[in-house]
């Protein structure tokens, strides 16, 4: 996040959440695709536009923008960690194709509130928090920073999207919903086990039963820690499999597998 989500919306029907805030004084309108499905155990490439992905800039994406640009839908996700504070931001000015986000790492310090003003203004309506690599974080610490960073950016009206480690989501979803709109469960925990489809469909809906209405994003692995040389070919499999359940898919990736991931891209969305 930012490592996993970061490094790392129901079924069937399209839900759409909308905003609308001044920009330059002027009203602006902007939809937040946030869930999709399939009615099909292996749908047509076509078929999966209404489930949003959503990628990380990270390594050679940072030079991907105009592929980027060309293959995303309106609906779609691109994530940019705040490491570098303003320049992080101006990056997501080059990405006009689809909906931008910004990402708050484990180690971020301070206060969020002058880079979420100058995020809303341009536009950018999620924050994801991830807290996965910070370890030796009891649960109750976890759900501690996550409760002060969701007061925070609730008070700037932006969505805000939450992950940390697979097992800690498994164990104590319970205790994370309440302070989040959207959470991320990383399937590529799963991917390879033949109960795949099974395990992330309970753990989706164990969730939204905690808190109905929730988003729920899914990560799919180009690297997944069994199968580290998954083929796109394969992994397009493990997508197909979980688009009924999933809210939106992350597509992670180490960035020498981009390669990969800019396959998996080509296929589910391809050249406009």
């Amino acid at each position: 996040m930012l490592g996993g989500l970061l490094l790392c919306l129901i079924s069937g029907i399209l839900a759409v959440q909308a905003a609308t805030f001044q920009v330059n004084d002027e009203p602006v309108y902007i939809p937040l695709i946030l869930g999709g499905g399939s009615s099909q155990q292996n749908p047509p490439v076509n078929d999966l536009q209404n489930v949003p992905i959503g990628l990380v800039l990270r390594g050679p994406a940072e030079n991907e923008i105009e592929f980027l640009n060309q293959h995303l839908l309106e609906n779609d996700l691109v994530l940019q960690g705040l490491f570098r504070g303003e320049s992080d931001l101006a990056l997501l000015d080059q990405i006009t194709a689809c909906q931008r986000g910004v990402g708050l790492p484990a180690n971020f310090e301070g206060d969020p509130s002058p880079l979420l003003a100058q995020a809303k203004a341009k536009g950018i309506l999620l924050v994801a928090y991830d807290l996965e690599g910070h370890l030796g974080l009891s649960i109750d610490e976890i759900v501690a920073r996550q409760e002060a960073m969701y007061g925070i950016v609730s008070r700037y009206d932006l969505t805000f999207m939450f992950g940390t480690r697979m097992r800690a989501i498994e164990r104590h979803y319970e205790a994370f919903v309440p302070y989040t709109d959207a959470i991320v469960v990383q399937a590529q925990n799963y991917q390879g086990r033949d109960d795949y489809q099974t395990l992330v469909t309970d753990l989706v809906n164990a969730i939204r039963e905690a808190k109905p209405g929730i988003m729920v994003w899914v990560q799919v692995s180009v690297n997944p820690t069994e199968n580290p040389q998954i083929t796109a070919q394969e992994v397009l499999e493990d997508i197909y499999q979980i688009t009924e359940v999933a809210d939106g898919i992350f597509i992670y990736y180490e960035p020498e597998r981009w390669q990969v991931a800019r396959q998996v891209i080509e296929q589910l969305r391809p050249l406009k």
